[in-house]
């Protein structure tokens, strides 16, 4: 009963709220099952409501908004980039938890670095940081 109440009635909605000093975290939930994102007739759906999500937090004036691993499917959004394309004046930045890290260990590295080794398999992220570093 739960799954039709939220296929009819679900809006997204603030799961969990933190902050620490001037930093505001929250997480947002969207009320769907695992079922109904692999259903097509869901993605529709699905994208509307993280849609209206991206447009609140950045009316809010939120700068960074992370998809969750089952909201940023490439065959679903495209990793968060429909969005993006279909508001070019966004301001908040919509990341993966990969571009995420990404931004974090370019941010690590200490000033003066010239050289960096990837070696072995590259995963999505390694791939992101020798986009990132050789752009």
């Amino acid at each position: 009963w739960s799954m039709i109440l939220t296929w009819v009635y679900g809006r997204t909605f603030i799961l969990e709220g933190n902050r620490f000093d001037k930093l505001k975290l929250q997480t947002w939930a969207i009320p769907k099952y695992i079922p109904q994102y692999f259903m097509q007739s869901q993605k529709v759906a699905i994208n509307t409501m993280i849609e209206e999500a991206i447009l609140d937090v950045d009316r809010k004036g939120i700068k960074v908004l992370r998809l969750g691993l089952r909201n940023q499917g490439e065959d679903l959004n495209i990793n968060g980039g429909l969005y993006v394309s279909r508001h070019p004046k966004l301001k908040v930045r919509v990341v993966d938890g990969s571009s995420l890290v990404v931004a974090v260990v370019l941010n690590s590295f200490p000033k003066g670095t010239t050289q960096l080794l990837l070696r072995g398999k590259l995963p999505k992220i390694a791939y992101g940081l020798a986009y990132t570093l050789f752009e």
